[in-house]
């Protein structure tokens, strides 16, 4: 994954990472003022981050600081269960609230993926301590 300009290059597309972290913003804070056609739209559009976002992540996490994959884990399992055909629908506002907070949190692995990923690894010796001064024994 590339980064420049808010702009993360996945594997399949361009992510509109600012965008998306606007359209959670917006699920995730201004509810209350959010009619029901706007509503419509912005949980298709989350879903459908979710839905792109989800197996880019599990494409990265195998690259991730053991503490960020296991972050990235509850993330994904969070996403598998807000995308479940048997999650709770009838409350368009708490699926919003679900979708946003899936969507926000795998937007930021899939931008921050580089600078959390695991050291690389060199075939260089380590350096060596200098002998002591002491005996041995």
């Amino acid at each position: 994954m590339n980064q420049h300009d808010g702009q993360a290059q996945c594997e399949t597309a361009t992510l509109d990472a600012p965008g998306v972290r606007r359209l959670c913003d917006r699920a995730l804070w201004q509810v209350p003022r959010i009619d029901e056609d706007e509503m419509t739209t912005l949980l298709e559009q989350l879903e459908g981050h979710v839905q792109r976002l989800a197996p880019e992540v599990a494409r990265l996490v195998a690259g991730m600081r053991d503490e960020v994959a296991e972050s990235a884990m509850v993330s994904l399992r969070h996403a598998d269960e807000v995308l479940d055909a048997a999650a709770p629908r009838s409350d368009a506002a708490a699926r919003l609230q679900d979708l946003g907070v899936a969507a926000r949190s795998l937007v930021t692995l899939v931008e921050m993926a580089g600078e959390w990923s695991k050291p690389e690894k060199t075939d260089r010796p380590t350096a060596v301590a200098a002998p002591s001064d002491t005996p041995g024994p």
